[in-house]
């Protein structure tokens, strides 16, 4: 008989950027795995089982979902009021789903009992960088201390959190497992075509591109400075498109509004897999400039799909690339300038692909790994 993990179904039933694209890529690999564990998924109302299928994009309820998302934030006493009433159908209810524990892949658990948990720490920037944060989350965020204390062990995705961890909480090593995202094959795949790029009105290697949802810690503002400070020329032959939702706040320098105007910045919002692996292959270069990550997953996409990445200079983004990045300290307006002026005049040059440095299947093997250490500590 399966072993029964709880998760939280909110970051599948959304368009799946980082959380949503890691829960659902570990969680697919784990079931290829065999039929030793299964999973039950919390959603607004209950719980349902959570077969492969369901872990497929659905693109329609994706949108629906985003929108009260949207709206949510806007609303912040709706939001605590929605949080606790989730948080109080769990309680509830969980008990009645026969999990053995609840995989918290957004952080922790919507109530704290009455499953034992994992918490899945992707990073600590609410400790870090809480400026660059709204408040609800913080809020959201404060309980995680108390979690992190009863849980048995603690999941997160890389070295450099895995070590923020050791010196946040005292966790000791032994208690916390590290799992790299492994990179979906379809960036590993041959352009499909070039409907992407149509539609944004650029053309294979004649554009820049990033890939980070608009909030400060992305750093889009030392980007946009330094790719305005290029010749104007490279400007309109190379323009900058930006692909990622708007996150909490603007978080864009004053020259951005002429440089959408004359049309050498374009942003593109969300775009699907299959969509993004053509963007990344034809890029002149991806550039990523966050100032705090837990990993930097596009860096490895873009550098399977065959990208030159330039990105900014933090453990992270080293863990991701390993070390296959043009690297840039991060608020080095100047270095990014003279970085992507050096990828605009290599842009026609021949280059390869780069193998992930991880696979879901390393990942799903590891994740294995947590849940029967979990099992014998929970006892």
């Amino acid at each position: 008989m399966s072993v029964r993990i709880g998760v939280d179904l909110k970051p599948l039933l959304a368009q799946r950027t980082g959380v949503g694209k890691y829960q659902a890529a570990l969680m697919g690999a784990v079931l290829e795995r065999g039929d030793r564990f299964a999973y039950a998924g919390f959603a607004d109302r209950g719980w349902r089982d959570v077969p492969a299928d369901l872990l497929d994009v659905d693109p329609a309820p994706a949108q629906r979902r985003a929108s009260l998302v949207g709206f949510l934030r806007r609303a912040p006493f709706v939001h605590a009021a929605y949080q606790a009433a989730r948080g109080l159908i769990y309680e509830r209810t969980a008990a009645q789903t026969g999990a053995a524990f609840f995989h918290a892949f957004l952080y922790r658990p919507p109530r704290f009992a009455p499953l034992p948990f994992v918490p899945v720490i992707y990073d600590l920037s609410n400790k870090r960088v809480p400026q660059h944060h709204p408040a609800q989350r913080l809020r959201w965020m404060e309980k995680l201390d108390a979690h992190v204390a009863a849980a048995p062990v603690i999941h997160t995705i890389s070295r450099f959190t895995r070590d923020e961890i050791m010196d946040v909480y005292g966790v000791p090593v032994e208690r916390i497992h590290v799992i790299e995202p492994g990179v979906d094959a379809i960036f590993q795949s041959p352009a499909s075509g070039d409907a992407a790029l149509r539609a944004l009105d650029v053309t294979a290697r004649n554009y820049f591109l990033s890939v980070a949802t608009i909030e400060p810690r992305k750093n889009l503002a030392t980007l946009i400075r330094a790719f305005a400070a290029l010749p104007t020329q490279a400007q309109a032959m190379c323009p900058l498109v930006l692909v990622g939702a708007q996150g909490w706040s603007n978080a864009l320098p004053p020259e951005t509004e002429g440089l959408v105007a004359s049309g050498r910045v374009r942003f593109a919002g969300y775009v699907a897999d299959s969509d993004l692996c053509d963007l990344y292959a034809g890029a002149c270069a991806m550039a990523y400039a966050s100032t705090y990550e837990g990993f930097g997953m596009p860096i490895a996409e873009a550098l399977a799909a065959g990208a030159p990445v330039i990105a900014s200079d933090i453990p992270p983004h080293r863990e991701a690339s390993a070390g296959a990045a043009r690297f840039v300290d991060a608020l080095d307006v100047d270095g990014w300038r003279q970085a992507l002026s050096d990828a605009y005049a290599a842009r026609y040059e021949p280059r390869g692909a780069v193998p992930p440095a991880f696979t879901w299947r390393g990942a799903a093997e590891k994740t294995i790994a947590l849940y029967e250490e979990t099992l014998r500590r929970i006892g």
